[in-house]
């Protein structure tokens, strides 16, 4: 992989930390299944399973141009039922589990 960039070489470091290349490429292959079954992308699925979680009232999402506002809009016309929650879950649990807060990351410490 190639981490050019202080963005790319920080998600990699976070990748490493959760569960390293192998965990996170069967998360991506947990969600591109969930979200054929659904015929959405991945990323809705991921915004979709953020949004299911009851503490959770909104997401702030991006988009660079105008095709990716129908794909955020995907977002509303799909719920992950239990069985995608389970299989996403099961990856998730496989993984590292984060043993401080986001700002500790940020401040240079372990995830």
């Amino acid at each position: 992989m190639n981490v050019n960039t202080y963005s790319l070489s920080k998600y990699a470091s976070i990748i490493g930390q959760r569960g390293g290349w192998d965990w996170y490429q069967g998360l991506l292959r947990a969600l591109h299944d969930t979200a054929t079954k659904h015929g959405v992308g991945i990323a809705e699925v991921a915004t979709r399973w953020v949004l299911q979680k009851p503490t959770v009232g909104a997401v702030i999402v991006g988009a660079r141009n105008a095709a990716h506002v129908a794909q955020h809009q995907a977002v509303f016309g799909f719920e992950l039922d239990a069985d995608d929650l389970a299989k996403i879950q099961a990856v998730l649990d496989q993984g590292e589990k984060p043993k401080s807060d986001c700002y500790t990351f940020e401040r240079g410490g372990r995830w």
